[in-house]
């Protein structure tokens, strides 16, 4: 009798130990994920950034034909790329 009620005893202090332990762990995985898609996004903000200065840095070119271009049909194709990767990514 005395064993059992040392167990039951033990076994209530060992669950509720579990049950913390499995809050903080659900608190700390949540933590991460919350950081990640903070740092995501940020990250997403930058490219955007920087595809958005590529794209807007020789936009008229892109309406030129590549015969009028003075870097020829590379740079066309170049600029077409930003531009597509621009829209795709969602920036603009």
């Amino acid at each position: 009798m005395v064993i059992a009620n040392f167990v039951r005893a033990l076994w209530r202090r060992i669950r509720s130990h579990l049950e913390v332990r499995d809050v903080v762990m659900i608190l700390l995985v949540g933590c991460c994920l919350l950081f990640t898609a903070h740092q995501v996004n940020a990250s997403q903000h930058r490219w955007c950034a920087t595809i958005d200065t590529l794209d807007n840095a020789d936009q008229k070119a892109l309406h030129a034909p590549p015969s009028q271009q003075p870097h020829g049909a590379y740079s066309f194709a170049l600029i077409k790329d930003f531009h597509d990767l621009r829209q795709s990514l969602g920036c603009g």
